[in-house]
């Protein structure tokens, strides 16, 4: 700008100082506030929406406090609503059983029910997804069922991948899924050189992790325990076994009676994923925060020498000089002697130097 108000005629050179300082003064301390601000201050929080919902986690079901398997019923067990596959063929949902499974969480799990729903995702548009389980909870022998179960999600583009959800007592619940992309962009590092290799390589596509949690709808607990005889009719269990032992004795039949019971915990609950899209948020380091700030800058300092030769024009526009000097050519096309135009005036005319030799 400095070559700018120098080649405005001398009775406007004041004239385009004052605006050269007054209009990039501004934009100058602002750079230099916001450049302070960002190298001492803490990284910056980007958010926006994804297109998609994408996959479902895998679930695991665990038995809490009193121990025991969660199972499913044989019959509407387990029930999807608004679930498409994600592949093509589509994948069965799977589900399967873990005992004692060690965590991340620094403790053991207990005896899980797993649902592998990674094959699933979301229709989304006016219709809610949901999956619906209908289990119980039998006591292991000499034992009470489990007073509540836990609900975590497993994801391996999760960070930590095996997440709790919530927990759930004996009765019936609805919670909602939500889900979470985090991710971040020259932010972690020792030294500048290791967050700008950071911000190199996480600029163009950063790397987002899933992070999963559960928002209570509502609940109606129903913890009074129920007595079944292994899942068979327990009338008929009994009866036959009585006729087959020839058990005349009422005491010895209530006895009996007592010890082929098995309490167990009934829990059915539903799992709402009720939105189209997953909120994304990238914390921004300081170098890319430093660059975002220099083409806001950039593009301000534009508009400002748009402005300035609005305003200051040339003197002489219609100039053979001004049309020769401003000639466009390829690249490589140049001449580096001077115009034919230029060449014809000066043989013309007689050379100053020369008339000051004579």
């Amino acid at each position: 700008m400095t070559l700018f108000a120098n080649t405005v005629v001398p009775g406007h050179r004041i004239k385009a100082w004052l605006c050269v300082i007054s209009l990039y003064s501004v934009p100058t301390a602002f750079f230099v506030y916001q450049s302070r601000t960002i190298w001492h201050g803490e990284p910056n929080m980007q958010t926006s929406m994804s297109s998609s919902w994408g996959g479902l986690p895998s679930f695991f079901i665990c038995a809490g406090e009193g121990g025991g398997f969660p199972h499913l019923y044989h019959k509407n067990g387990l029930s999807l609503r608004g679930l498409h596959p994600r592949t093509n063929p589509p994948q069965q949902i799977r589900v399967s059983r873990s005992s004692s499974t060690s965590s991340a969480l620094g403790r053991k799990l207990g005896n899980c029910l797993v649902i592998n729903a990674t094959a699933l995702q979301p229709l989304g548009g006016m219709r809610k997804s949901s999956l619906t389980f209908d289990m119980y909870v039998a006591a292991e022998p000499d034992k009470k069922p489990a007073k509540h179960i836990n609900l975590l999600s497993y994801d391996p583009h999760a960070m930590p991948r095996l997440q709790v959800l919530t927990g759930l007592v004996p009765g019936v619940t609805q919670v909602e899924l939500r889900k979470i992309r985090k991710g971040s962009i020259g932010v972690y590092g020792d030294t500048i050189q290791d967050e700008a290799y950071d911000a190199v390589l996480q600029f163009l596509a950063p790397t987002l992790k899933n992070s999963y949690s559960t928002q209570l709808q509502y609940t109606f607990p129903d913890l009074e325990m129920e007595f079944w005889a292994g899942g068979k009719n327990q009338s008929q269990v009994q009866s036959a076994l009585i006729k087959k032992l020839n058990i005349q004795s009422q005491t010895m039949r209530d006895r009996l009676q007592t010890v082929m019971q098995t309490p167990k915990q009934d829990y059915k609950f539903t799992i709402d994923v009720s939105s189209d899209h997953v909120l994304e948020e990238v914390e921004v380091g300081r170098i890319p925060q430093l660059l975002y700030l220099l083409s806001r800058i950039g593009g301000y300092m534009s508009v400002l020498s748009l402005i300035l030769h609005f305003f200051f024009v040339r003197r002489y526009p219609d100039s053979q000089v001004v049309q020769t000097y401003e000639a466009k050519t390829l690249l490589w096309s140049e001449f580096p002697e001077e115009p034919a135009s230029s060449i014809d005036r000066n043989s013309g005319a007689p050379d100053a130097r020369s008339m000051q030799a004579a």
